[in-house]
């Protein structure tokens, strides 16, 4: 069942509780890289005036988005610089979440609904599995194809996923911890009840293969829909 904000006020305070540590964490870890995308999370002057509140583009010299290799839902084998020439909207994702993950699937869903037929055409979105398949940890259920299947069924991205532009990528720990790492998600895993937190971002790829932006949640339809126009110029 796709989550509606209304049905997620009574958890609020837990939920912002791990989210707020994890972002601080991904900052820390940009620090610590030397990354001009920290420089860019931390400077109020950074967002362009006409940006999406929930977006931030980045400054500086574009650098290209960390190399992905991984099997997608119908068990393709996926690499990011297949995708050269669309822009890519890349976050994270586990299909068993109740809560934020069927929210950004929906809201990605509602945002590309929004887009013209060519921007569609131009357009690809991928997650990136946060509970590998060997995880076994209690509360934890993997990213099996069943569980992906769900997910996508109940985020209304099955239209997407058919035409081969929503991309559920998955594998064992050993392939996902180093992309986790590469594009700075925290995550607490198992939590006290069981299950995955993660940070929750959306990185904005341009069509050369280069990061440009992202957009942190709780974005929204609208924030998705402009920052995806504007990254395709």
């Amino acid at each position: 069942m796709v989550l509606e904000p209304g049905q997620r006020r009574g958890r609020a305070a837990s939920v912002i509780s791990v989210r707020l540590p994890l972002l601080l964490l991904a900052v820390l870890l940009l620090l610590a890289a030397g990354s001009a995308t920290a420089a860019v999370l931390l400077r109020n002057g950074s967002v362009a005036q006409d940006a999406p509140s929930h977006v931030t583009w980045f400054s500086g010299p574009a650098s290209a988005a960390a190399e992905v290799r991984l099997r997608d839902q119908s068990g393709r084998l996926v690499d990011l610089r297949q995708l050269r020439g669309r822009a890519v909207a890349l976050t994270f994702l586990t299909a068993a979440c109740k809560e934020d993950c069927p929210l950004v699937g929906a809201r990605l869903a509602s945002a590309d609904a929004a887009l013209t037929d060519q921007q569609r055409r131009r357009t690809v979105y991928v997650a990136i599995s946060v509970a590998p398949l060997d995880d076994a940890r209690r509360g934890i259920i993997p990213d099996t194809p069943v569980e992906v299947a769900h997910f996508i069924k109940a985020a209304n991205l099955a239209r997407i996923a058919q035409q081969g532009r929503f991309l559920f990528l998955t594998g064992r720990h050993a392939a996902l911890a180093p992309l986790w790492k590469a594009y700075h998600i925290g995550i607490i895993a198992p939590t006290p009840t069981g299950g995955v937190d993660h940070t929750s971002l959306i990185y904005l790829i341009d069509p050369a293969g280069a990061l440009r932006g992202l957009l942190s949640f709780p974005f929204q339809t609208g924030d998705v829909t402009q920052a995806l126009s504007t990254l395709l110029g």
